[in-house]
């Protein structure tokens, strides 16, 4: 059994829609074991409209691989259309971290190679309370990231959360 971090993001259509839906096929799939809570982020590529994120903590018993493909279909049944590279996306399903451990592959890289990057998933991190990744602290790594814009929606947070924290 391993727990996976998974990044979810949307920035075309309904955004919140597109990330409940999302969160829906995540829940019947695996056991949630916490999320994060919604963020709205600017995009870090070309110019597009702004992102909701969020991180879900899951337990599985897929291998990072088979993770990578469940990640793929669940955009695909979201209606995910790949435009160009770092796009708008109706939905981004992204593994940020595995506890089976390191993989470096032309497929697959886990931990995420830009994790450590992106501000909200650092602050996702510690909402779903890490404190360390990779040898990097995170509070002080979102310190340091401070300058990239990131704003808590928590109306959208709370609705992810009744999604996949079910009683």
């Amino acid at each position: 059994m391993a727990s996976y971090v998974l990044c979810l993001g949307s920035n075309v259509g309904g955004r919140l829609r597109n990330m409940l839906a999302a969160a829906r096929i995540i829940g019947e799939s695996f056991k949630v074991k916490g999320v994060s809570y919604v963020y709205l982020t600017e995009p870090l590529g070309p110019p597009q409209p702004w992102f909701l994120n969020a991180c879900v903590e899951v337990e599985s018993e897929l291998d990072p691989f088979q993770m990578l493909e469940f990640s793929k279909r669940l955009e695909k049944a979201v209606g995910r259309i790949h435009r160009f590279n770092k796009g708008p996306r109706e939905i981004d399903v992204d593994i940020i971290w595995s506890s089976s451990g390191e993989v470096k592959t032309d497929v697959l890289v886990v931990p995420h190679p830009f994790w450590s990057r992106r501000r909200f998933v650092v602050r996702c991190l510690i909402d779903l309370g890490f404190e360390r990744l990779d040898g990097v602290e995170l509070r002080t790594l979102e310190r340091k990231l401070s300058s990239q814009a990131l704003v808590r929606s928590f109306c959208a947070s709370y609705m992810l959360r009744d999604t996949l924290l079910k009683p």
